[in-house]
Parts: structure tokens; C-alpha cells; sequence
């Protein structure tokens, strides 16, 4: 499977539902771009907060933590995938790109812990992290934000990439009506 396959299994023929799809370099103009994009799609979205944070957070962890990079004068940018569809009363936000074999175990453990607390150990969670991420910078952040963002814990899913890397696949859903 190509790094950069659809990640989903009803393929790109079924898109009544989506809002928005991007596959490339996550440059920052292209990131903007699509945001403003996203906006205009859920105008009607009482959660248009919460998904256009979401969406910004993952673009930017594409940005940052693909393993495929492109450059560009003095840019380097990552390289992968985001998709936002409308699924139901929920909006889908799904990002996958390659991360290094090395990195996979630590996030793939962090991700579970993020998956399995509730909204009170998110807020705990984010709350030290940031104490502590003012001293440095920490990825991490993004991540707890994501998931807080989300109505059920997030999904994700790495699979072999049959050398130094693997895909990284992640996704939110957030209800458009609310939290309940």
C-alpha cells in the first residue's frame, strides 16, 4: 500500500460527503488556504470551533512530524493527507502520513493513553503538559488538544511502510450539534 493511499475502504467514489481533501506538501500558505476552506463549509456548524481546530492542529502536525519531506528554497515542509467529510452528525477529520519506525512506539503509546482518558484527565494532562512545555517546546500539545476536541476518543493506526517508516493514520469526529 502506497504511503498515501485513501485511507478510507468506500474510496474516493463516495464523496457526497466530503468537504475537503488534500494530498501534497502541507506549506503554510496551502494550510491557510484549506482552512479557509473548512470554515466556509461548516458555516452552519454550531462545533465549527472545535473542527477548524482540530483541522488546523493535525495540518500542522503533518506539517511538522512527515517523515516525506519537500523543500523549497529554505523550506522544508512534510508531506501526507487530510480529509474533512461529513458523516451523519459528525464531522470526520482524518490525517495519515509517514513518521519514522523510530518515533512509531512512543507515539503509538501516547496516542492510546490520549484515547483512553475522559475529558477531566485531558484537561489534567494538557494542564501539566504546558507547565512543563515552558521550559521547551512540546509536540505533544497539539495531540491533547485534538483529542479534546473530539465526541469519542481518537482513532489511529500505524501500519508498516516496509522500511524506516511508518504510515501514521489518525481521526477525529466531532458532533456538529454539540457534545452530547
Amino acid at each position: 500500500m502506497s504511503f498515501l493511499a485513501w485511507p478510507d475502504a468506500e474510496g474516493p467514489e463516495n464523496r457526497e460527503d466530503l468537504l475537503v481533501a488534500y494530498k501534497g506538501a502541507m506549506w503554510q500558505e496551502t494550510l491557510v488556504d484549506l482552512g479557509t476552506l473548512v470554515r466556509g463549509q461548516l458555516a452552519s456548524c454550531r462545533r465549527r470551533k472545535a473542527v477548524f481546530s482540530a483541522f488546523v492542529e493535525m495540518a500542522q502536525n503533518l506539517q511538522k512530524q512527515s517523515a516525506v519531506r519537500e523543500q523549497f528554497e529554505q523550506s522544508n515542509i512534510g508531506v501526507g493527507l487530510i480529509v474533512v467529510r461529513e458523516i451523519g452528525n459528525q464531522i470526520m477529520v482524518h490525517t495519515a502520513f509517514p513518521i519514522e519506525r523510530k518515533k512509531a512506539a512512543s507515539l503509538e503509546k501516547f496516542c492510546g493513553r490520549l484515547a483512553s482518558l475522559d475529558e477531566t484527565g485531558l484537561r489534567c494532562l494538557l494542564r501539566a503538559r504546558r507547565k512543563n512545555a515552558a521550559r521547551g517546546h512540546d509536540p505533544a500539545l497539539g495531540l491533547i488538544c485534538i483529542a479534546r476536541q473530539a465526541n469519542e476518543p481518537m482513532e489511529f493506526v500505524f501500519q508498516d511502510g516496509g522500511d524506516d517508516r511508518q504510515l501514521f493514520s489518525l481521526t477525529v469526529r466531532i458532533k456538529k450539534g454539540g457534545s452530547t
